[in-house]
């Protein structure tokens, strides 16, 4: 009989990782990392995450820097 495929939460995969569980979130809004929704939670299999990290890195998640108008 084969295991189940763990699941983890944005804060177990970070740690798994070895980033923050902001960094999981924004990866995980910018469809950067496959993540499925229980409830309003988010989840993450395992073998997805790993599949998904065998392709190659994670591009780094950017955020967006507003433009001040010099007066």
């Amino acid at each position: 009989m084969t295991q189940p495929d763990p699941i983890l939460s944005p804060e177990q995969a970070g740690e798994l990782l070895g980033v923050s569980s902001t960094t999981i979130y924004r990866l995980i809004t910018l469809e950067r990392i496959p993540a499925f929704k229980v409830g309003r939670l988010w989840r993450l299999r395992t073998s997805s995450l790993m599949e998904r990290l065998e392709k190659g890195p994670l591009r780094r998640a950017r955020r967006s820097r507003r433009l001040r108008a010099v007066r």
